[in-house]
């Protein structure tokens, strides 16, 4: 009763009236505790060793957010890539669960938000609407669910910051202090991550603008998030200070020098919403992901527009400032991004920065199926959706071929329309030069023909490295350019920003890391993209499959790239499907004497396994066991370290388990591949 009073005197539970509400938030606190917790520990990520490069740990920002983690817990102030704010509250928890530091303090967050957002929910719908409203936006999307909320990112204190504002600020007035416990959130979100601090002050000052007659303290209220982030920024400069003797920290200066780049943000938005492999062509995915933009993994954000508008006569002009956010928060990531940016962007998760929004689209779209068409008359309402239907159509973009020119040795190239390659003396770098035969805004490079390397595999492998020159000036901004290749062929598309008054005429491409002196692309299809208003509508809604995909579930990770003739096994193993499967493998093999290719194999039949590597039989293997057990073939001739081998699989006899009674899977499946990789020596 106590603890209910209290909730009733701050003002939580001023518009519910009964202890029957109360009972609907316990019980959508214990249904997101028990989903989180089987959701965490069911990732096949979530790390077993806590000071082991395993698991989520050993990705970049989960790896600096642990690290930082334990030296604040250890009472020790070290360097880091990333601000101390997120670590510092997974330190709360280090020394009693190292392996999952973040776990109970995101656990807290994310039942935080979900509250506040039913809470919200409830100002417009049932209580029973709300709780599965609730559940469906959080739960059903699995890029907001697991790889959001599930994974530790420093941008969850972010979402706690955005929802705790909107339901303190926009819908909530008579809680005691909520003006500081807005700014509060916003100065722990700044503290975790400052790029989002501007995107929380509109919500923040707008309602404060909002509220201006009636707001009490308004110099205080002003003052708050000052005051509170000028704290954290201090804080974090000293720790620079106290670390590197300047203000900047070595990740920070690089960051800076990257700055922003908001050309053609139209077509970046366009690539975000729509079509992601628009310039690039290819897709870099886990097995079973496919390359979609956002409007095809949530079609409801079409809809959304009737129900801000139903909002905006339940909730007055302050509900404006939520979409206001989100427009600015999409667009600010869209404008730090290169120009074909979106298979980088989905596939390392980068989506998370700004996945807060889609609760509030299905809210906005739910009360424009449930709600909207009730309040608004019939015309007003239609003409919305066709409005929306409309835009739909005028945002659309087309990739047009400009010129297809050869690739040839530049000591003996005669044609001025072509582009040259020649490799340095030492082997160690490559040198492609492409003329640009129109003065276009946006280019992008399709390079085919010869086995060319493949760069999708040596770029994540982090092998290869791309320096690009517009006329002979090198691109300061990396962010201007994004190399992405799939199995036949490598993209390079970039801006044409003008450099010292002047577009380039002619593009030059670096390509060190990786020897190009025996392969190479020997054609260049010079393409750019052009606003075709009207003309690719269906666009908005198509899934594209991934051409190729990282085998993310067979060790090591990141050194298999497996192409055409696969299929999901289990945790541990990939299916060859049909006669052939191709793949490639990272050599890391030292010996440059002899090496051997081994292979990790299973079969529920006997197979025969003819070997191909680089188009040159290297071998044939019998796969008799049904459990994993080791093959190895020596190749003819060894590899160079660090190079990519295309590497072909023909299946002697390819079966559906149905046709022997096994099950009901109809695929034809040959061998199950657990672990491949190269090695200086084999011992059976």
């Amino acid at each position: 009763m106590k603890i209910r009073e209290t909730l009733v005197n701050a003002g939580f539970l001023d518009f519910y009236g009964s202890r029957h509400k109360l009972i609907w938030i316990f019980v959508l606190v214990l249904l997101v505790t028990n989903v989180y917790l089987i959701s965490y520990f069911q990732h096949p990520e979530v790390p077993q060793h806590a000071d082991a490069n395993q698991g989520w740990i050993g990705w970049f920002d989960q790896g600096e957010y642990y690290k930082t983690a334990r030296d604040i817990a250890n009472g020790e102030i070290k360097p880091s890539n990333y601000w101390y704010g997120y670590p510092a509250i997974g330190a709360l928890t280090y020394h009693f669960l190292p392996k999952h530091a973040f776990l109970l303090p995101n656990l807290v967050m994310v039942t935080m938000i979900m509250v506040f957002f039913f809470l919200i929910c409830a100002r417009y719908l049932t209580t029973w609407e709300s709780l599965i409203l609730t559940v469906l936006a959080f739960m059903v999307n699995q890029r907001l669910w697991v790889n959001s909320l599930i994974i530790p990112w420093n941008t969850i204190p972010v979402y706690l910051a955005v929802f705790a504002c909107v339901w303190l600020l926009i819908f909530e007035n008579k809680i005691k202090g909520r003006w500081l416990y807005a700014a509060l959130a916003i100065a722990l979100a700044c503290f975790s991550r400052p790029p989002d601090t501007p995107m929380l002050c509109i919500i923040y000052y707008g309602s404060a603008l909002c509220s201006w007659r009636n707001l009490d303290g308004k110099i205080r209220v002003l003052a708050y998030p000052v005051v509170f982030i000028c704290v954290a920024v201090a804080m974090q400069l000293g720790a620079h200070i106290y670390l590197y003797k300047s203000l900047w920290s070595p990740y920070l200066g690089t960051i800076a020098d990257v700055g922003f780049n908001w050309g053609s943000l139209p077509l970046k938005l366009y690539q975000m919403f729509v079509d992601p492999t628009l310039l690039c062509g290819a897709t870099m995915l886990p097995p079973g992901k496919t390359m979609t933009g956002i409007v095809a993994q949530a079609p409801y954000v079409t809809i959304i527009i009737p129900g801000i508008i139903y909002a905006f006569q339940r909730t007055g002009l302050k509900i404006l400032l939520l979409p206001l956010a989100i427009a600015f928060s999409i667009t600010f990531y869209a404008g730090f991004n290169p120009i074909s940016y979106t298979p980088y962007f989905w596939s390392y998760l980068l989506f998370h920065y700004f996945w807060w929004f889609l609760p509030w689209m299905f809210l906005f779209s739910w009360l424009t199926i449930s709600r909207a068409w009730r309040s608004m008359r019939l015309i007003p309402f239609v003409a919305c959706l066709l409005g929306i239907l409309a835009l739909i159509s005028l945002f659309s973009y087309k990739v047009e071929t400009l010129s297809v020119v050869p690739v040839l040795d530049a000591r003996s190239a005669g044609d001025a329309h072509a582009a040259t390659i020649a490799t340095a003396n030492d082997g160690k770098s490559t040198t492609i030069k492409v003329p640009l035969p129109q003065n276009e805004r946006v280019y992008s490079l399709h390079f085919t023909g010869r086995e060319v390397v493949p760069f999708h595999a040596s770029v994540a492998g982090n092998h290869v490295y791309f320096k690009v020159s517009k006329d002979g000036v090198p691109l300061v901004s990396s962010y201007e350019y994004f190399p992405v290749g799939d199995p036949d062929s490598l993209y390079l598309s970039f801006i044409n920003s003008p450099i010292r008054g002047k577009t380039a005429t002619e593009i030059e491409v670096e390509i060190s890391g990786v020897d190009l002196s025996r392969v190479g692309p020997a054609s260049c299809e010079i393409l750019t993209v052009r606003w075709r208003p009207f003309s690719n509508w269906s666009q908005w809604f198509a899934r594209k499959p991934p051409r190729v995909h990282y085998a993310q579930n067979l060790q090591p990770p990141n050194r298999i790239g497996l192409f055409a003739g696969w299929s999901g096994g289990g945790p541990d193993y990939m299916w060859t499907l049909g006669k052939e499967s191709e793949m490639a493998i990272l050599c890391e093999a030292k010996d440059q004497k002899s090496q051997y290719l081994v292979m990790e194999l299973s079969a529920f039949r006997p197979q025969m396994l003819g070997v191909y590597i680089n188009d040159i039989h290297a071998g044939e293997i019998s796969v008799n066991s049904t459990s994993k057990k080791p093959y190895a073939i020596k190749l003819p001739t060894p590899l160079e370290l660090g190079y990519f081998p295309r590497i072909r699989l023909l299946v002697s006899n390819p079966t559906r388990p149905k046709d022997i009674g096994m099950n009901d899977d109809t695929r034809e499946l040959g061998v199950a591949l657990h672990t491949a990789r190269f090695e200086a020596s084999f011992s059976p």
